[in-house]
């Protein structure tokens, strides 16, 4: 089963490139964990604040719950600013597909 875990960031100022290279790039390099596909960032294309970093998993399991791996970011980012901390199941019949 594929699905996201999303973490989105708001802060007060924090400039975000230095906080990227700081803090998350340590966290996602060499992981190991079972079934991570991708881990992306992403910067909001108005606001300058905000941040949005993309776990990409592909897991046998069917309960999907926050990991270890997203729980370290958040912990790491709940300093600096609100976190929202989400799980999205990606679609299962892709013939239902609008897109």
């Amino acid at each position: 089963m594929r699905w996201l875990e999303m973490i989105k960031l708001r802060t007060s100022g924090q400039k975000l490139d230095d906080l990227v290279d700081e803090f998350i790039r340590p966290l996602t390099k060499d992981t190991g964990e079972a079934g991570l596909l991708a881990i992306q960032v992403y910067y909001h294309a108005t606001f300058d604040t905000d941040l949005s970093i993309h776990i990409h998993w592909d897991t046998t399991h069917e309960s999907v719950q926050k990991t270890r791996l997203g729980s370290c970011i958040v912990n790491t980012l709940e300093n600096f600013g609100l976190i929202y901390h989400t799980l999205w199941i990606g679609e299962v019949d892709n013939s239902k597909s609008t897109i």
